[in-house]
């Protein structure tokens, strides 16, 4: 101790001057540390907070070190004078070491010499120590020392002063859990948020209140601008799960968007690295969703059977919070679906019916229960189109050859009705007088009764063709008139003529009844072939362990049609009964091989029960069967007079139907004609009149009401009127001199009406207004009605000069067409099987028309001529009068087009406000714009009801 007490005089100098530049350059250098590691946790990745933390214990190391450097120097009188004594005088320096560690061993052992001496020689080398120098050298170290401390507290500073707030945000990050600061900051101020809605829901933007909780609609932009209170951060919004950057706003401040797409609790933060440092406020945010469309279908859910409702009316409704863009009738048959598209509405609810039609082209292939829905989609372009559905109507199909047994059972009972009738006349003593002419016309009536009503029945849809009642029905009428010639002269040719036709007329109904059994037939047994290559591919795919649930299924459903199908086909004809056999014993194959487990055979069998079903011709019995020639079987006749009578009607049909395509030719020439008459210019300059004559009419009725009011008012005619005049407007544009005048008539008979319907009307009133500008509309009208006809008559006579040469030819044309008319006519007289009288009286006044057209041809009135023809031509269209009713399965079918329901309410004559109702709706109709060639037909037919 006295030894260290000696060095302690050299120490301590050195340690009063070194020791406060010592700790300054260690505060320094831990200050440096500090916002070193601060502003490398701010980066915010996890190895930056680490290195952080270890820059952070780098910095306490200067005073560690200090304080074992001053502790070994109190303690070790040889480290005390090494840096002391060396430093400065490195020899006596030297010397004194030497004379420590003699000193030391000495003290230790007694035999190295005298301590005693040791010491003292240690404390005179000490004494002669120079403490000024020592001390001159420790202040030159602490100057060093002080410098140091003070480069470093300036880097350190460096680092803070630009942004101190930086160092908060840094311990902030620094002590982040799960990359969320735990101290929130307030980042911006002056908040504006703006929220726009989807586009396709066509709303405005709107302001919100960030402290208030918003609902919004899913797809909202929400727009955040604001101003920030730091600069050089990476903002963000977000709500924890998803977050999008802010972005320079060019003025000053920043922005972000965000899309709403759930419920979410924004808040605006700060990004450094993986730590986000959030601010305390925040905006609540509701998500409303778009919902799924609403789809009603009256009636639904509902099954029907299609044997009872061939004709399945679906009214639909459909609605949406926003807006709908299509609507679908969706028709689902086991692993079969179709869609067809019904309406692609605008808005947010639409409505409509269709007709589903038992023969249909899905359904009428479909052996198991249909599903029909009707599915809406929205415009939800955010989380993609929404569908909405219906609930199901079940429709149970037909079996096959269902209707037509039914059919052939009810045309069975009408040939056993005209078979007793002929009963009554095969005797050879018959005495024509009154009372026997009154009992057969009493058991005619009953007999012909049931033909016509079986005729006109419908058997699920199913009718007889056209051809067959017309065929059967001349043949009625030549009966009825042989009655009524034999009630006039009661002889015995008549009796023997009233019984030959009778005959005829039976015989044709036994050869309808075959023809039809067989066609229908060979139809069925194609349809069952379908059925049969079903069951083979389901017996294929059934041997696929995964897919035999579903491969079973499929062929129970293949083979219980089957079975019923083969019923029914057994019921139809011979050959319905031979390929009935056919189908009984090869079904009893398969389900004999899939019994034993045969799949391959119980295959073999349904793949040869589909191919001799694809040619369904007899094989033994059936052989010799015949059926009607013309009709829709193909099939070869059968010998009897039943074949003669529909040779004769398919041959009068055929001079009918080539016809009718020859006049149609020539109308069409004609219309040729007349149009290409005259020149482009003359065509420009006749468009050009017509155009402005058609503006006048405009605006001769601009002031009228567009809508009407209550029926029968004057408001209402008015708008009858207007509609009517714009109609007029439109003819006129197009060039249908004609229709403009017939619109313009009708238009002014409206408002002729309105004028009438305000007489006790107020003075003052708005009925009265009305009736005044009607009374003025319809004097203007009429003057440019009379101008459309003036400029008719001119178009009329300069297109027939222009066309006399195409007129001449076509007049001898039509003349010979007219001729041909009333051949078919006398050929259907002297026929077997006559046309019925209403499709004759049609032929004639075609022939009358035709013969009116030629003779105006003649004349050169082309246009005059012109609508002769068109008339023979409907005549002519309408003349095969069962044409319509008797199409059976091959009219209205929805198939690839959709029809609308067509069940209307058509008023009668009666004068309440439904039939004004209907009628102003129908004379609204006619001022619209419709194709050329049904624009004649669409007048008269809304003339016939509105008559």
């Amino acid at each position: 101790m006295a030894r260290l007490g000696s060095v302690a005089k050299l120490v301590e100098p050195w340690r009063t001057r070194t020791a406060p530049a010592l700790r300054r350059a260690c505060v320094g250098a831990a200050g440096l540390a500090l916002a070193g590691g601060l502003s490398l946790a701010r980066l915010g990745s996890t190895s930056s907070r680490v290195f952080a933390v270890i820059v952070f214990f780098a910095g306490a190391l200067p005073f560690l070190f200090a304080t074992l450097v001053f502790r070994r120097r109190s303690r070790d009188p040889r480290v005390a004078l090494a840096a002391t004594l060396v430093r400065t005088e490195p020899a006596l320096g030297a010397a004194a070491l030497r004379a420590c560690a003699l000193a030391e061993r000495t003290a230790l052992r007694e035999d190295t010499g005298s301590s005693e001496l040791a010491k003292l020689h240690f404390e005179r080398l000490l004494g002669r120590a120079r403490i000024g120098l020592l001390v001159g050298h420790a202040e030159a170290q602490a100057w060093r020392l002080t410098l140091l401390g003070v480069v470093l507290a300036v880097a350190g500073f460096g680092i803070v002063a630009p942004d101190p707030f930086k160092m908060v945000e840094a311990l902030d990050v620094l002590f982040a859990r799960h990359g969320q600061a735990p101290l929130p900051v307030a980042w911006l101020a002056d908040w504006v948020v703006v929220a726009t809605p989807p586009a396709y829901l066509g709303e405005p933007s709107e302001r919100l209140e960030p402290a208030r909780p918003a609902a919004l609609p899913v797809g909202t932009v929400l727009t955040l601008r604001a101003r920030p209170l730091y600069r050089g951060r990476a903002f963000v919004l977000g709500d924890g799960k998803r977050e999008t950057p802010f972005q320079d706003d060019g003025q000053g401040g920043i922005v972000a968007t965000w899309i709403v797409e759930d419920d979410a609790a924004l808040r605006v933060g700060a990004r450094f690295g993986a730590v986000l440092i959030r601010e305390a406020d925040r905006i609540e945010l509701e998500a409303i969703v778009d919902r799924v469309p609403v789809v009603r279908v009256e009636h639904a859910p509902a099954t029907f059977t299609l044997l009872d409702h061939p004709r399945i009316p679906l009214h639909w409704e459909a609605s949406d919070d926003h807006a709908l863009t299509e609507v679908q009738l969706v028709l689902r048959s086991g692993d079969r679906e179709e869609r067809r598209s019904l309406s692609k509405p605008k808005g947010p609810s639409d409505r409509g019916g269709i007709d589903l039609l038992a023969t249909d082209k899905f359904i009428a292939k479909s052996y198991i229960p249909v599903e029909v829905t009707v599915e809406a989609k929205d415009d939800d372009p955010i989380r993609g189109p929404n569908w909405g559905r219906s609930a199901s109507t079940v429709l149970i199909p037909l079996k096959i050859a269902e209707r037509e047994v039914l059919r052939q059972v009810a045309l069975t009972r009408a040939r056993d009705a005209v078979t007793d009738l002929l009963a009554t006349r095969v005797a050879s003593d018959i005495e024509p007088n009154a009372a026997w002419i009154a009992s057969q016309r009493k058991q005619q009536g009953v007999a012909f009764d049931t033909v016509n009503e079986v005729l006109k029945r419908d058997f699920g849809g199913l009718k007889f063709p056209g051809r067959v009642a017309s065929l059967v029905r001349g043949q009625l009428e030549r009966v009825d008139k042989d009655l009524a010639a034999l009630a006039k002269v009661q002889s015995q040719p008549a009796v023997d003529k009233l019984r030959e036709d009778t005959e005829n007329t039976l015989l044709g109904l036994d050869s309808v009844l075959d023809a039809l059994g067989t066609q229908a037939a060979r139809a069925s047994a194609l349809k069952l072939a379908d059925v049969a290559v079903e069951a083979s591919v389901s017996i294929k795919l059934g041997a696929e362990p995964l897919e035999r649930p579903r491969a079973d299924r499929r062929l129970a459903a293949a083979l219980s049609v089957l079975r019923d199908g083969g019923r029914n086909v057994t019921e139809l004809s011979e050959l319905g009964f031979d390929l009935g056999e056919i189908i009984e014993n090869d079904l009893e194959r398969i389900e004999r091989a899939l019994k034993d487990g045969d799949r391959y055979h119980a295959r073999l069998a349904a793949d040869d029960l589909a191919v001799r079903l694809k040619q369904p011709d007899p094989s033994f019995a059936s052989s010799g069967g015949g059926s009607m020639a013309g009709t829709e079987s193909g099939g070869g006749g059968q010998d009897g007079g039943g074949s003669d009578a529909s040779d004769e009607s398919l041959a009068l049909e055929q001079a009918l139907n080539e016809l009718r395509r020859e006049h149609a030719f020539e109308m069409a020439d004609v219309e040729r004609a007349l149009a290409d008459a005259l020149s482009d210019e003359e065509k420009q300059a006749r468009r050009e009149e017509l155009r402005q004559l058609g503006n006048e009419v405009r605006k001769a009725v601009e002031a009228l009401p567009e809508n009407g009011a209550e029926p029968s008012s004057a408001r209402s005619e008015a708008a009858q009127g207007r509609s009517q005049g714009d109609g007029m407007a439109a003819a006129l544009e197009r060039g249908d001199l004609g229709e403009a005048a017939e619109s313009g008539k009708r238009a002014i008979e409206a408002l002729k009406r309105a004028g009438k319907r305000a007489v006790d009307a107020p003075q003052g009133s708005s009925e009265r207004e009305v009736a005044n500008g009607a009374r003025s509309a319809a004097d203007a009208l009429g003057g440019l009605v009379r101008e459309a006809e003036s400029q008719a008559a001119k178009a009329r006579k300069k297109s027939s000069e222009a066309a006399k040469s195409s007129l001449e030819k076509s007049a001898p044309r039509e003349k010979a067409l007219a001729e041909r008319a009333r051949a078919i006519r006398e050929k259907s007289s002297a026929s077997d099987a006559p046309l019925p009288q209403e499709m004759l009286e049609k032929i004639d006044e075609a022939a009358r028309q035709m013969d009116n057209a030629a003779r105006d041809f003649a004349a050169h009135h082309g246009t005059s001529g012109l609508e002769s023809q068109r008339q023979a031509q409907r005549l002519l269209e309408q003349a095969p009068g069962e044409k319509e009713e008797q199409e059976g399965e091959h009219s209205a079918q929805l198939g690839d087009e959709q029809k609308m329901a067509q069940d209307v309410d058509v008023p009668g004559e009666r004068k309440d406000e439904t039939a004004d109702r209907f009628r102003r709706r129908v004379t609204e109709g006619l001022g619209r714009k419709s194709p050329g060639h049904l624009r004649d037909a669409v007048r008269r037919y809304t003339e016939g009801l509105l008559r």
